[in-house]
């Protein structure tokens, strides 16, 4: 299966900015094989991922444009939702059939009169040998927005349908400071099967830097992308995610009509109170927000 980049104008932006790498943005989402590979392995071997990582890192990205693109190449079927302030049972019966709780010929489907074991089991009989692979996003939410008595429903749910035989593995991707409060899930040995997502490694921002503006032909002038590493890195081991995109997207944006290369002179260009380079385009972000 192959999937065609919905940015597809010459001069359409590679980068995302702050916003998140969706589904159909996987031939544009770089640096992060080493951690799809890891958490598929982990996935392979465990019907329970819990996928964490502090705030900025790219958890929903690296579901989206990541693990859900490289797991729906196999034939498997990536389901993404974000139950904000709804029980992730309902969320998941949603996903599948929107009106279940208006039209009375989907009755059956709703909790009252069918598990969320049962539902499942009916999805899966449709999808066939193909595995479906549940990201529950944001979950920290689940947390801090629903009740004690929904959240030890689900807690319930989750246990009876991971010590059932479906095909299914579930992915909860929370930030890091939630991270403990995965122990109401005890009873499925959450601890057992984790994965923290870190920073980019250089290596890494270096392929994110790099590789989407190739892809639309654009490169960066000698020596430029090493002084962006430097500069973003700012004495620590790695490098924020989110940094990293907000720089690539404001240069790339920059760019005038059929230029083709990233420059020295454009990068050090005065911004955000006469800053220049990376420290010049982040704090004119902030100041835009701020204001």
């Amino acid at each position: 299966t192959s999937l065609t980049a919905t940015i597809d104008d010459d001069q359409a932006n590679p980068y995302k900015s702050l916003l998140d790498y969706k589904l159909e943005d996987a031939p544009y989402f770089y640096g992060r094989a080493e951690a799809i590979a890891s958490a598929i392995n982990k996935l392979s071997n465990h019907r329970l991922l819990v996928l964490h990582a502090e705030s900025g890192s790219g958890k929903t990205s690296l579901i989206q444009a990541g693990l859900g693109a490289r797991l729906l190449s196999v034939g498997h079927f990536p389901l993404y939702i974000r139950p904000y302030r709804t029980p992730p049972g309902s969320a998941i019966r949603r996903a599948f059939l929107p009106d279940y709780q208006t039209q009375p010929d989907l009755s059956r489907f709703t909790q009252a009169a069918m598990s969320l074991r049962g539902f499942l089991e009916s999805v899966t009989f449709y999808l066939g040998g193909r595995r479906l692979i549940i990201f529950l996003d944001q979950f920290e939410e689940f947390f801090s927005e629903l009740s004690l008595e929904d959240r030890q429903h689900f807690a319930q749910e989750l246990q009876d349908c991971i010590e059932s035989d479906l095909n299914i593995r579930w992915v909860l991707s929370l930030r890091k400071e939630y991270f403990s409060d995965i122990r109401l899930f005890r009873a499925v040995k959450p601890y057992d099967n984790e994965y923290f997502l870190p920073t980019f490694k250089v290596e890494e921002a270096l392929e994110v830097i790099i590789e989407p503006a190739a892809r639309k032909g654009v490169g960066y002038e000698t020596e430029l992308v090493e002084r962006m590493i430097t500069d973003l890195q700012q004495g620590q081991t790695g490098l924020s995610p989110a940094q990293v995109q907000l720089v690539c997207y404001t240069l790339f944006e920059e760019l005038s009509n059929g230029a083709k290369t990233i420059t020295h002179t454009q990068y050090d260009t005065p911004r955000g109170r006469g800053a220049t380079g990376a420290k010049g385009i982040l704090s004119s972000h902030l100041s835009r927000v701020l204001e």
